[in-house]
């Protein structure tokens, strides 16, 4: 069986991500930190109010970082599957359907836990702001996801090209093959995480072992679900068009106001008596900003315009399009790893000088 040149990508970068959990947990100073919520007293006659922070819970951000990386690793070694397994599948994928489940199912995880990592680095605790954050970004990741939907099913019925190139055969074999990556995956992290703490957290392992399953469940799901979108989705072609474009600048919405409040509590620190900001800090700003509303949104408008495209070299773009993809998920989630630790590395010399003295 040949090896084709999406494997090895996808093999690779799934390796470096997994290889950058590890030294994240291995390596990263405990990085415990509480999390508050705003609570209001009222007097006993209702005639007034105070308000107070109250510490609700502790947590490591090394292990929202932790997440992110081994659900990347996750995801790729489900896309090395596809491509080494069943290269007639990926091909239907990239020159019909064209709609990546499985890359879609990672970002709708990481990309949320990326913004509540950055909004954490910049000294926000509050958990209801925190899960704010969190759902404006996994809505702009949906948005994004019904965009390339619609457009997806403008392709197919363009093309007319029927979906029985999914063989069953090979959805079997691929869904097998995710699943025993996913359990090494999982067994390697619970290994780790009992090194660490001398056992594996609750947390820790039904996560894993969630992701596992669902991307197991989804590879499987999604090219049986795909015969029948003809008969599920009615939309008319300039609908399907008209929504996916839509769909696109309304997902940047979500995404603004996220990046927005994340600003805002930066602007106020830098205008803060008590001292600016770590260095780290404004290096993750910039550099997460910068590839949150630069390269990864090119990308996805590139990609949905291509399908409208229905020139034959359209497979080659869609191929170079998923390629960014992984390219700038790779670069975006290793410099918000290597930033956190490069952060909590130098804030613990700091404490360390400070108590020498």
């Amino acid at each position: 069986m040949p090896i084709t040149r999406e494997a090895i990508v996808h093999l690779t970068i799934s390796l470096l991500f997994f290889a950058q959990g590890v030294c994240v947990v291995c390596l990263t100073p405990d990085g415990r930190i509480s999390f508050t919520v705003n609570h209001a007293s009222y007097s006993d006659d209702g005639t007034r109010v105070s308000f107070e922070k109250r510490e609700v819970c502790e947590f490591n951000v090394v292990s929202l970082v932790y997440v992110f990386l081994m659900t990347s690793a996750a995801q790729h070694a489900a896309q090395t599957n596809v491509a080494f397994f069943c290269p007639t599948l990926l091909r239907s994928y990239q020159e019909d359907f064209g709609v990546n489940w499985t890359r879609w199912s990672d970002y709708v995880l990481t990309a949320p836990v990326m913004i509540v990592v950055v909004g954490v680095t910049n000294a926000i605790f509050d958990v209801f702001v925190l899960v704010s954050l969190f759902g404006s970004v996994a809505l702009t990741i949906i948005l994004g996801v019904i965009s390339d939907v619609c457009v997806t099913l403008v392709r197919a019925s363009s093309t007319k090209k029927s979906s029985e190139t999914w063989a069953s055969e090979c959805e079997t074999r691929s869904a097998i093959g995710t699943l025993l990556t996913l359990m090494w995956f999982a067994a390697i992290s619970g290994a780790i995480f009992y090194a660490q703490n001398e056992r594996v957290p609750t947390y820790a392992t039904t996560t894993i072992y969630l992701v596992m399953t669902y991307f197991a469940f989804a590879l499987w799901l999604t090219p049986n679900g795909m015969r029948r979108a003809d008969t599920i989705v009615s939309l008319s072609r300039p609908d399907a068009r008209a929504c996916a474009r839509v769909c696109f600048f309304l997902a940047i919405v979500p995404c603004l106001y996220a990046w927005a409040v994340i600003f805002v509590t930066f602007a106020y620190a830098l205008h803060s008596s008590e001292g600016r900001p770590p260095d780290f800090v404004y290096a993750i700003n910039i550099v997460l900003l910068v590839l949150y509303l630069g390269p990864f949104p090119y990308v996805h408008y590139a990609s949905l315009s291509e399908k409208e495209n229905l020139q034959t070299n359209a497979g080659e773009l869609k191929r170079r399009c998923e390629t960014a993809h992984a390219a700038l998920g790779l670069v975006s989630k290793s410099a918000l790893a290597w930033m956190v630790y490069w952060g909590l590395r130098r804030m613990q010399d700091d404490v360390a000088v400070i108590n020498d003295r």
